[in-house]
């Protein structure tokens, strides 16, 4: 994964990853089930830095 990519594990198990900008809202959903996910990319951002 790149710097602004952002990996999520949906609750069915399939991973999502997506490519996020700090200053964008997103509303991801899961291929598999269909559940939906919404987050800004600076939360991520944030986040995945404090992870690693």
């Amino acid at each position: 994964m790149t710097t602004n990519e952002v990996s999520l594990l949906c609750n069915c198990g399939n991973e999502i990853i997506v490519k996020v900008t700090a200053d964008e809202e997103y509303s991801i959903v899961c291929p598999k089930c269909g559940q939906e996910y919404r987050f800004t990319g600076a939360s991520a951002l944030r986040w995945g830095s404090r992870s690693a």
